[in-house]
């Protein structure tokens, strides 16, 4: 959920949602946490043609995601949805849909098929996720706490992996690092870097007289994931 825009990720959806409906209809799907994201629907119809959430958080979805960890890692299969992937499915056939941006891989598993084998995919890779999990497994002192974290991670990777050989037709990053380790990892997918911007407006409201630092950054991964 792309708002309020209060973290890293949020903010560059958030923003390339209010860029991109300058010159596209966007018809926006996406897994929410709880009941009060609804209530930010308005806001995303301020860009998007038509929106659509889906609470990942009720019994009934929590109860699928148990008995659903054989196929994937706990990251991507809580955001598995049927009735998501149904209606995606419904869009794209009917409207005359350019291009599909799916937002981190843990959702290319809501991806229909058909979109896959069109090449219509531009995957927006935030992070190497696989690495991100793998290194908050290493920042966990509690070993089995870490050891969970760390077979998650290669689950991940192979959950990429297995979405990567499908048909892509771009991957986009937000660092010049992390697109450079995909290139090495995947050279003939084509890539994209597509760094994260500032409002410059706002900091000319502000006298700076002396040199100052802006830090930009989310430090609450560990009670954002729990497992």
């Amino acid at each position: 959920m792309p708002y309020p825009a209060n973290t890293g990720g949020r903010i560059v959806v958030y923003k390339r949602l209010q860029y991109l409906s300058q010159y596209n209809d966007i018809y926006f799907y996406s897994i929410v946490d709880n009941m009060n994201d609804f209530g930010y629907r308005d806001e995303l119809q301020r860009y998007c043609k038509d929106v659509h959430l889906y609470n990942r958080n009720t019994i009934k979805n929590r109860l699928r995601t148990l008995f659903s960890l054989h196929k994937g890692p706990f990251a991507c299969v809580s955001r598995s949805n049927n009735k998501m992937k149904k209606d995606i499915l419904n869009c794209y056939t009917s409207n005359s849909i350019d291009f599909v941006m799916v937002e981190f891989p843990q959702m290319l598993g809501v991806i229909p098929q058909i979109i896959f084998d069109q090449n219509k995919i531009i995957l927006e890779q935030h992070n190497i996720e696989w690495i991100t999990m793998s290194n908050i497994a290493k920042s966990i002192k509690n070993g089995i706490k870490r050891l969970v974290y760390e077979f998650e991670s290669k689950r991940l990777r192979m959950w990429e992996e297995k979405f990567y050989r499908n048909n892509i037709a771009l991957f986009t990053f937000v660092s010049s690092d992390d697109k450079m380790y995909f290139q090495k990892q995947y050279p003939h997918a084509k890539t994209y870097l597509s760094p994260i911007g500032s409002e410059v407006d706002i900091l000319n409201d502000f006298n700076i007289e002396h040199n100052s630092v802006m830090y930009f950054g989310k430090m609450s991964y560990l009670s954002l994931i729990h497992i």
